[in-house]
Protein backbone atom coordinates (compact mmCIF):
# COMPACT_ATOMS: atom_id res chain seq x y z
CA UNK A 1 0.00 0.00 0.00
CA UNK A 2 1.54 3.50 -0.72
CA UNK A 3 0.40 6.46 1.60
CA UNK A 4 1.32 10.20 0.21
CA UNK A 5 1.34 12.75 2.84
CA UNK A 6 0.72 16.12 2.56
CA UNK A 7 -1.07 15.57 -0.34
CA UNK A 8 -5.07 15.80 -1.29
CA UNK A 9 -6.59 13.56 -3.92
CA UNK A 10 -6.92 16.47 -6.19
CA UNK A 11 -3.15 16.97 -6.08
CA UNK A 12 -2.40 13.77 -6.05
CA UNK A 13 -4.94 12.94 -9.60
CA UNK A 14 -3.57 15.85 -11.57
CA UNK A 15 -0.20 14.67 -10.89
CA UNK A 16 -0.26 11.36 -11.84
CA UNK A 17 -2.38 12.46 -15.22
CA UNK A 18 0.52 14.53 -16.24
CA UNK A 19 2.95 12.55 -14.92
CA UNK A 20 1.28 9.62 -16.84
CA UNK A 21 0.83 11.53 -19.95
CA UNK A 22 4.63 12.38 -20.08
CA UNK A 23 5.34 8.70 -19.03
CA UNK A 24 3.38 7.57 -21.82
CA UNK A 25 5.45 9.39 -24.38
CA UNK A 26 8.72 8.44 -22.78
CA UNK A 27 7.75 5.23 -22.66
CA UNK A 28 6.56 4.95 -26.34
CA UNK A 29 9.88 6.23 -27.72
CA UNK A 30 11.77 3.64 -25.62
CA UNK A 31 9.79 0.62 -27.07
CA UNK A 32 10.17 2.33 -30.46
CA UNK A 33 14.01 2.04 -29.72
CA UNK A 34 14.06 -0.80 -28.08
CA UNK A 35 11.64 -2.62 -31.08
CA UNK A 36 14.42 -0.95 -33.62
CA UNK A 37 17.58 -2.42 -31.69
CA UNK A 38 15.83 -6.17 -31.70
CA UNK A 39 15.00 -5.67 -35.24
CA UNK A 40 18.21 -4.90 -36.24
CA UNK A 41 20.05 -7.86 -33.99
CA UNK A 42 17.64 -9.83 -36.02
CA UNK A 43 18.74 -8.54 -39.33
CA UNK A 44 22.49 -9.47 -38.36
CA UNK A 45 21.48 -13.05 -36.86
CA UNK A 46 19.19 -13.69 -40.39
CA UNK A 47 21.18 -15.84 -42.57
CA UNK A 48 22.11 -14.24 -46.15
CA UNK A 49 19.15 -16.42 -47.93
CA UNK A 50 19.17 -15.63 -52.09
CA UNK A 51 21.83 -16.91 -54.44
CA UNK A 52 20.84 -14.43 -57.60
CA UNK A 53 18.58 -15.12 -60.23
CA UNK A 54 21.74 -16.22 -61.90
CA UNK A 55 24.99 -18.61 -60.76
CA UNK A 56 27.98 -16.59 -60.15
CA UNK A 57 25.36 -13.51 -59.26
CA UNK A 58 26.00 -12.13 -55.76
CA UNK A 59 22.88 -12.94 -53.04
CA UNK A 60 20.38 -10.53 -52.75
CA UNK A 61 19.69 -10.33 -49.04
CA UNK A 62 15.90 -10.84 -49.45
CA UNK A 63 15.49 -12.08 -46.23
CA UNK A 64 17.26 -9.04 -44.28
CA UNK A 65 15.14 -6.45 -46.59
CA UNK A 66 11.90 -8.23 -45.43
CA UNK A 67 13.10 -6.80 -42.01
CA UNK A 68 10.46 -4.26 -40.69
CA UNK A 69 8.24 -2.62 -37.66
CA UNK A 70 4.57 -2.16 -37.77
CA UNK A 71 2.55 0.23 -35.20
CA UNK A 72 -1.33 -0.50 -34.18
CA UNK A 73 -3.71 0.31 -32.13
CA UNK A 74 -4.12 -2.69 -29.19
CA UNK A 75 -6.12 -3.00 -26.48
CA UNK A 76 -7.03 0.22 -24.93
CA UNK A 77 -5.99 1.92 -27.21
CA UNK A 78 -2.02 1.93 -27.16
CA UNK A 79 0.18 1.82 -29.26
CA UNK A 80 1.91 -2.04 -29.86
CA UNK A 81 4.95 -2.59 -32.03
CA UNK A 82 5.72 -5.54 -34.03
CA UNK A 83 8.09 -6.83 -35.81
CA UNK A 84 7.00 -8.69 -39.12
CA UNK A 85 9.53 -10.60 -41.89
CA UNK A 86 8.19 -11.76 -44.86
CA UNK A 87 6.62 -10.85 -48.04
CA UNK A 88 7.55 -9.64 -51.30
CA UNK A 89 11.10 -8.64 -51.45
CA UNK A 90 12.98 -8.13 -55.11
CA UNK A 91 10.25 -9.88 -57.01
CA UNK A 92 10.85 -13.17 -54.17
CA UNK A 93 8.12 -14.45 -51.45
CA UNK A 94 10.28 -14.41 -48.71
CA UNK A 95 6.70 -16.13 -46.25
CA UNK A 96 7.90 -19.82 -46.36
CA UNK A 97 11.62 -19.28 -46.38
CA UNK A 98 11.93 -17.42 -43.55
CA UNK A 99 9.27 -19.59 -41.74
CA UNK A 100 11.44 -22.72 -42.51
CA UNK A 101 14.78 -20.65 -41.73
CA UNK A 102 13.80 -19.54 -38.42
CA UNK A 103 12.10 -22.71 -37.03
CA UNK A 104 14.13 -25.45 -38.91
CA UNK A 105 17.71 -26.92 -37.76
CA UNK A 106 18.28 -29.38 -40.54
CA UNK A 107 20.14 -27.06 -42.79
CA UNK A 108 23.83 -25.62 -43.05
CA UNK A 109 25.19 -21.91 -43.45
CA UNK A 110 26.12 -21.33 -46.60
CA UNK A 111 29.13 -19.42 -47.47
CA UNK A 112 27.51 -15.85 -47.53
CA UNK A 113 26.07 -16.47 -44.14
CA UNK A 114 29.27 -17.78 -42.82
CA UNK A 115 31.32 -14.76 -44.63
CA UNK A 116 28.49 -12.73 -42.44
CA UNK A 117 28.72 -14.34 -39.38
CA UNK A 118 32.44 -13.63 -39.61
CA UNK A 119 31.97 -9.67 -40.32
CA UNK A 120 31.59 -9.12 -37.15
CA UNK A 121 31.25 -10.54 -33.49
CA UNK A 122 27.86 -9.74 -32.79
CA UNK A 123 26.92 -11.20 -35.93
CA UNK A 124 24.83 -14.73 -34.79
CA UNK A 125 23.88 -16.32 -37.81
CA UNK A 126 21.11 -19.16 -37.92
CA UNK A 127 17.92 -20.26 -37.11
CA UNK A 128 15.55 -18.36 -34.76
CA UNK A 129 17.54 -15.12 -35.37
CA UNK A 130 14.25 -12.89 -34.18
CA UNK A 131 13.67 -15.11 -30.85
CA UNK A 132 17.44 -15.01 -30.34
CA UNK A 133 17.40 -10.82 -31.09
CA UNK A 134 14.54 -10.78 -28.85
CA UNK A 135 16.01 -12.72 -25.97
CA UNK A 136 19.51 -10.45 -25.85
CA UNK A 137 17.37 -7.19 -25.79
CA UNK A 138 14.55 -8.69 -23.17
CA UNK A 139 15.69 -6.79 -20.46
CA UNK A 140 16.01 -3.28 -22.32
CA UNK A 141 11.89 -3.74 -22.10
CA UNK A 142 12.34 -3.67 -18.20
CA UNK A 143 13.66 -0.45 -18.25
CA UNK A 144 10.17 0.80 -20.04
CA UNK A 145 8.29 -0.32 -17.07
CA UNK A 146 10.87 1.01 -14.69
CA UNK A 147 10.89 4.14 -16.19
CA UNK A 148 7.14 4.14 -16.02
CA UNK A 149 6.84 3.47 -12.56
CA UNK A 150 9.63 5.87 -11.60
CA UNK A 151 7.46 8.98 -13.38
CA UNK A 152 4.41 8.07 -11.76
CA UNK A 153 5.90 7.79 -8.45
CA UNK A 154 7.87 10.61 -9.02
CA UNK A 155 11.45 8.71 -7.81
Amino acid sequence: MLYFKGTGATELGAHFAREGATTSKRGLRHMRQVTKVVMEQSIANSPVDWKGSRRGEAPGHELEKSHRIREQYGAGGRIETTIEIGGMVGGVNVDLYAVWLHESFDWKLGPASRAKMMMSPKNKVGPLFLERALAEHDHEFDEILDELVEGLMNL
